[in-house]
């Protein structure tokens, strides 16, 4: 999020904001007009940057429908734009909490994304939600080159990638597990499991 405020946002206004210091400066009616066309332009793009940020942030479709639906979402989304097919099978009957439910859309959005980054080869995605009793869990399975757990491990610096960051930090809020298993070879699967009390 830093990065698309930096990035996208922030350079559009610091655009505007050089291109409104040549307006004052220019007496030109016409390259006046030209120059405030273009703020104009530019304060649009901000804006549906902004909101195109908000929605990435806070999927309508999650707080309308719930996780159920906006998983369907997500996965119809990634079929549509990516060779990577995402085959989904969803059985959850009793909703978690707003705050939860983000988390585990989250978590399973950055795991879609790190398969159609990093799985190579890969044909398929399996993502599953189930619930049971108290249990819920959150599955996301390729069948891509997989890779050796223990060697990322070793390697990867103390602060982690921001993607696999803010998984972690999701299982944490959430007071879930998190297991992975991969092998070169063997694909990649992530299983978040969540026991809400609350259900007994």
């Amino acid at each position: 999020m830093g990065r698309d405020l930096h990035d996208g946002i922030g350079s559009t206004l610091a655009t505007a904001k050089l291109l409104l210091g040549r307006l004052e400066s220019t007496l030109a009616a016409e390259e006046a007009a030209n120059l405030t066309g273009m703020v104009k332009d530019i304060l649009a793009n901000a804006v549906h940057d902004v909101r195109g940020l908000s929605h990435s942030l806070y999927p309508a479709v999650l707080d309308r429908f719930g996780l159920a639906e906006a998983l369907q979402h997500l996965a119809d989304v990634c079929n549509e734009t990516s060779t990577l097919e995402v085959a989904l099978v969803i059985d959850y009957q009793q909703p978690l909490a707003l705050a939860q439910e983000l988390a585990l859309y989250r978590i399973c959005q950055e795991l879609l994304h790190n398969a159609q980054k990093h799985a190579q080869g890969a044909t398929l995605v399996r993502v599953q939600l189930q619930q049971c009793g108290t249990r819920v869990a959150l599955t996301v399975e390729d069948d891509g080159c997989g890779f050796d757990i223990g060697a990322l491990e070793a390697s990867r610096p103390a602060s982690g990638g921001a993607g696999l960051r803010s998984i972690e930090v999701r299982v944490q809020m959430l007071h879930a597990r998190l297991k992975q298993h991969s092998a070169p070879g063997e694909g990649t699967r992530t299983l978040v499991e969540i026991e809400n009390t609350s259900f007994a």
